[in-house]
């Protein structure tokens, strides 16, 4: 895509042996033009839509700051999983930076 660059998550959370990366496409001047919690939205719209595409995940970040010399986003909060009446919510860090070459 134009315009886009590839951005990587890197994500641990509370579950078993949950830690993983995955890589989504973002707008070229994601790191000047949004926040770090817009940003983290990104990531979750793609968890939402791509990993579980049959569940309702929503994010709620407790803590996040960014760095643009090093164009990174460190985050921690909870993954919210809605799954028909079982309702769960993760605790999570995720690092979101620019795919390395």
């Amino acid at each position: 895509m134009a315009g886009t660059i590839t951005l990587t998550a890197t994500m641990m959370n509370a579950r078993e042996n949950a830690e993983g990366s995955y890589d989504f496409e973002a707008p070229a001047d994601v790191f000047e033009a949004r926040t770090p919690v817009q940003i983290v939205k990104l990531f979750a719209e793609y968890v939402d839509d791509e990993i579980f595409p049959d569940d309702v995940v929503d994010f709620e970040v407790n803590g996040a700051f960014k760095n643009l010399e090093h164009r990174v986003v460190t985050a921690m909060g909870q993954m919210i999983v809605h799954r028909g009446r079982h309702d769960g919510a993760i605790p999570f860090m995720v690092m979101i930076s620019e795919k390395k070459r």
